[in-house]
């Protein structure tokens, strides 16, 4: 969802005192909501790398030969690696 805009209307004529707090607090507004978008985009990037990790984990348990294979053919220069 969008956000909501963050400057609220100032009404003409307004002294420069009233428009300058209005145009931080616009700021200081957008700082936070920036700052909330990141703090969700972090937890969400932890979410996906522990799923990731758990994923992996059971793969390796579920085929332990296949990583045994993966290691002998890495020694041999394959997967990758050269010799």
């Amino acid at each position: 969802p969008e956000e909501p805009p963050v400057v609220s209307t100032i009404p003409p004529g307004a002294p420069m005192e009233t428009i300058m707090a209005t145009l931080v607090n616009a700021i200081n507004r957008q700082g936070d909501l920036i700052r909330e978008q990141n703090q969700r985009f972090e937890a969400q990037s932890q979410r996906l790398a522990v799923f990731e990790e758990s994923r992996a984990t059971r793969y390796a348990r579920s085929y332990p030969q296949l990583r045994k294979e993966a290691g002998a053919l890495r020694g041999q220069g394959h997967l990758g690696e050269e010799m």
